[in-house]
């Protein structure tokens, strides 16, 4: 298993889910023609991520526990 700490998962989580999340709202918000998509789907994102995360770092953590030859080879190019 790869010892990462958990506030390190949780923050790598946080911020990849909130931007995949801030994108796909912004292109739905802009196509209902609201003003200030951007700046509306970046706080839905971050709150929609927020809701999900505890959900969301229970299963990352077990994929990471799954494979931690992979994990081991991306944190070694960083």
């Amino acid at each position: 298993m790869v010892d990462m700490p958990p506030e390190i998962v949780e923050l790598v989580v946080w911020g990849f889910s909130a931007f995949w999340l801030w994108l796909c709202l912004a292109a739905l918000l802009k196509r209902l023609g609201l003003p200030r998509p951007q700046v509306g789907a970046a706080v839905l994102g971050w709150a929609g991520t927020g809701f999900a995360l505890p959900w969301a770092l229970p299963l990352v953590q077990h994929w990471l526990a799954l494979c931690p030859e992979l994990v081991h080879r991306l944190l070694s190019m960083l």
